[in-house]
C-alpha cells in the first residue's frame, strides 16, 4: 500500500507528527543495513498500525494529546452504550420467547427472527468498528510516551520530509506477520455470539470435548467438572456459545438461545475466575521468592520502606481489588499475623506508591 502524499494537505502539528512516524519507518526500511536490522525490522512491522493511527487522527481532527484523550473517552462511552444495547436485545428476546403461550404467539415470535438478527448484526458491526478505533487510539497514547519511538526518530531524523514525491511512488512491502481482521476480532470481542456455525466446525468442537454422551450424566456434573471437559484453553471463552450449542445438539438437549447462552455464560465466568486465581497464585509465589532473595523479614514487613515494598510487589497495571487479593495471598503464604485493617493500610500505601511511580515514569518518558 503506497503512503498517502501530504504535499498539498494542511495538517496540524500533531497530525504531522503521526504522519512523520510512517515516514520515519520508510526511511528505516531504506537504511535497514545501516543500523541494527533486527530493531529496525520490528519497527517496519508496525507500519500498518501507524497508518491506522494516522487516519484516525486525521478523520477525527485530533490536534493535540488532550484531543486524543477525549477521543478515547468518547469511544469508550460508545462501546459501553453498544454493549448495553446488545445485552438489552438478548434479554428482551429471551423475555419474548418465554411470553409465548400459544401457537400464534410462537409463530409471531419466529416471524420476527430475521429482523432481530439483522438489528443484532448491525450492533455487532458497530462494536467491531468502534473497538478497532479505540485500540488504535490507545496505541497512539502509548506511542506518545514510548522511548523506543523517540530513539528511532533520533537515529533516523525526519526533517521536513522533502522527498515526499519519491515516497508517493514507493510501495511498502506486505507484512506477512499482520493479523487478519477476523482473527483480531475473534480474540478481543468475547461477548459477541456467532449464530452461524459450519458443520465441520461443530464436528471438530465435539471431538475436542471430553463430555458424557448422554444428557443425564451431563446434568450431574459440577460446573468445575464441565469447565475441565470443554477445551477453553485451546479455543478461549469467545467460543463458549458455539461449543455448548454443538454439544447440546449431540446429546439432544434444548438448543434454544436462552438455554445455551445461560450455560455458556456460567462456564465462561467460572473459567475466567479460575484463570484469575491461577494468575494471582503465580504472582504471589514470585513475590514470596523475591522477598526471600532480598532477605526481607516477613514478620517485620510493615516496617520496611514503601518504595522497597512497591518494587517487590510490582503491581504495575493491576487493578486495585486484584492487588488486594495478591497482597492477602502473599501475607497468608508467609503466615504473617496481621489484622485485616492493618493489611488494608499497608497495601493501600504500597499500591498508591506503585501507581505514583508508574505515573512519574510515563510523565518522564513524554518529556
Amino acid at each position: 500500500m503506497p503512503l498517502i502524499p501530504i504535499r498539498k494537505t494542511i495538517l496540524t502539528p500533531y497530525q504531522r507528527k503521526c504522519y512523520a512516524r510512517m515516514y520515519c519507518l520508510r526511511l528505516a526500511e531504506k537504511k535497514r543495513f545501516t543500523y541494527k536490522s533486527a530493531y529496525l525490522y520490528e519497527q517496519i512491522r508496525k507500519m500498518h498500525e501507524l497508518q491506522e493511527e494516522y487516519l484516525v487522527v486525521v478523520n477525527y481532527d485530533v490536534k493535540s494529546f488532550v484531543d486524543l484523550v477525549h477521543l478515547k473517552i468518547r469511544l469508550q462511552r460508545v462501546a459501553e452504550e453498544l454493549c448495553k444495547i446488545q445485552k438489552e436485545m438478548y434479554r428482551d428476546r429471551a423475555s419474548q420467547k418465554r411470553a409465548c403461550k400459544t401457537a400464534e404467539d410462537l409463530a409471531f415470535f419466529e416471524a420476527s427472527e430475521e429482523d432481530y438478527r439483522e438489528r443484532l448484526e448491525q450492533i455487532k458491526l458497530q462494536k467491531k468498528n468502534n473497538h478497532k478505533k479505540l485500540k488504535t487510539v490507545e496505541r497512539c497514547l502509548e506511542r506518545d510516551g514510548s522511548t523506543l519511538d523517540a530513539e528511532l526518530e533520533y537515529r533516523i531524523p525526519v526533517g521536513n520530509m522533502d522527498d515526499l514525491t519519491e515516497v508517493a511512488r514507493d510501495e511498502v512491502l506486505g507484512n506477512p506477520h499482520r493479523q487478519t481482521e477476523d482473527l483480531v476480532v475473534s480474540q478481543v470481542i468475547s461477548e459477541d455470539i456467532t449464530d452461524e456455525i459450519a458443520a465441520d466446525v461443530e464436528d471438530r468442537d465435539a471431538a475436542d470435548m471430553k463430555l458424557h454422551a448422554n444428557k443425564a450424566d451431563y446434568m450431574k456434573m459440577s460446573v468445575a467438572e464441565k469447565v475441565c471437559c470443554y477445551p477453553f484453553d485451546a479455543k478461549g471463552t469467545e467460543s463458549a456459545f458455539e461449543m455448548v450449542r454443538s454439544y447440546f445438539e449431540k446429546i439432544d438437549m434444548d438448543t434454544g438461545f436462552h438455554s445455551v447462552y445461560e450455560e455458556a455464560k456460567l462456564l465462561s465466568d467460572y473459567y475466567e475466575k479460575q484463570k484469575v486465581e491461577e494468575f494471582i497464585g503465580e504472582r504471589a509465589e514470585r513475590v514470596i521468592e523475591t522477598m526471600k532473595l532480598l532477605g526481607i523479614d516477613a514478620g517485620r514487613m510493615a516496617e520496611y520502606s514503601i518504595d522497597v515494598l512497591s518494587e517487590v510487589f510490582s503491581f504495575g497495571d493491576m487493578e486495585y481489588f486484584a492487588g488486594i487479593k495478591l497482597f492477602n495471598r502473599v501475607i497468608d503464604g508467609l503466615e504473617i499475623n496481621m489484622e485485616q485493617q492493618k493489611r488494608y493500610e499497608v497495601f493501600d500505601r504500597i499500591y498508591t506508591e506503585s501507581m505514583q511511580e508508574k505515573k512519574a515514569e510515563r510523565d518522564k518518558s513524554r518529556r
